[in-house]
């Protein structure tokens, strides 16, 4: 009897072993998180999740960034107040008609520099000092139509790269996702006369190009064109606006 009950201990011991080798326990902190039959898994792959880039200019300011396709793009607006060499950009805010025709930089309002950025006008974007740090860029019209095209069109792109919520724009509704995490912003821009307009409404961005004669590039985030990107033509290169950067 002791010989059969031994047994019978054995058999079901190696039941026990049998059946839990048929299940694969995934562990987070001492608990199961998930479980799979192995019949089920036709190979295991494991990887280090890729380090997260950032870049920093010369201010000091760290900006996230965000991999979209084969693109690498800043993932917040430009705020640096130097070049890369550590010159200074000239400051307008509160003179801005008066140092407007020459690379400068200035700010929506006094309250806006930190989740906004600055807002730098056209000769800013395309001074020969860079902007952008070493590596990096700021975005042209060709940047633009990789990004767009990746993206599935300008109505995707819309929706994929603008801020999801009214955290910070002021539309109802709001259709954007922010799926890509490129958070187009609604920072406004300041006019050649100085007056600041459409924040909250409108994301406006500058793009190092000139595609036609005459005219600078720019990006707009709008929604009086079908909530789509715009790429806009402009031959008013005093306006400030918001600026993106994307890696060499």
């Amino acid at each position: 009897m002791k010989t059969i009950f031994t047994s019978i201990l054995c058999i079901l011991f190696v039941s026990l072993v049998a059946k839990a080798q048929d299940t694969m326990y995934i562990y987070q902190s001492d608990a199961v998180v998930a479980k799979q039959a192995v019949a089920d898994i036709d190979s295991i792959v494991f990887y280090q999740p890729a380090e997260a880039i950032t870049v920093t200019d010369y201010d000091g300011n760290v900006y996230s960034t965000v991999t979209i396709g084969t693109q690498t793009w800043t993932a917040e607006n430009l705020k640096t107040t130097h070049y890369r060499n550590g010159e200074e950009i000239i400051w307008g805010y509160d003179n801005w008609t008066e140092v407007m025709n020459g690379p400068a930089c200035t700010k929506y309002n006094a309250s806006m520099e930190e989740e906004y950025g600055l807002l730098y006008n056209w000769y800013a974007v395309m001074d020969p000092r860079n902007l952008a740090p070493e590596g990096w860029h700021v975005a042209t019209y060709s940047d633009v139509q990789t990004l767009v095209s990746f993206l599935g069109g300008e109505g995707p792109a819309y929706i994929a790269l603008m801020e999801a919520g009214n955290a910070h724009w002021t539309i109802d509704p709001n259709t954007g996702t922010n799926s890509t995490g490129w958070t187009a912003l609604p920072g406004g821009f300041v006019e050649d006369h100085g007056w600041s307009s459409a924040k909250g409404t409108q994301g406006y961005y500058w793009l190092a190009s000139v595609t036609g004669p005459g005219t600078m590039d720019w990006l707009q985030f709008t929604t009086y064109m079908g909530t789509r990107i715009a790429y806009t033509e402009d031959n008013r290169k005093a306006v400030a606006r918001s600026v993106r950067l994307v890696k060499d």
